[in-house]
């Protein structure tokens, strides 16, 4: 007797094996990325490899915002108050 699989578990379990590729893998689900067959279980694989891509470029543009990039550091020799700066008037 065949055990009937339901098409939600089975689309999860591609989504999962495209994402757990994308994650280890990345050299091979770029190749993977670039086949255009159709079908179900491609398309949830295809959706697992596009979700751990958004991820990656999320965590890292989040890396990014979260140092002091906004404020670049002070330089010490360029204060306006600095008795050493001499300035051109006329």
């Amino acid at each position: 007797m065949e055990q009937e699989i339901d098409p939600a578990e089975e689309y999860i379990r591609n989504f999962n094996l495209g994402y757990g590729i994308n994650r280890d893998s990345p050299e091979i689900a770029e190749l993977l990325d670039g086949l255009k067959p159709d079908g179900e279980r491609w398309k949830a694989f295809k959706a697992g490899i596009d979700q751990y891509s958004k991820e990656l470029h999320s965590s890292r543009t989040l890396s990014w915002l979260s140092r002091d990039r906004l404020e670049p550091p002070i330089d010490p020799s360029l204060d306006r108050e600095s008795p050493d700066l001499e300035l051109d008037r006329e």
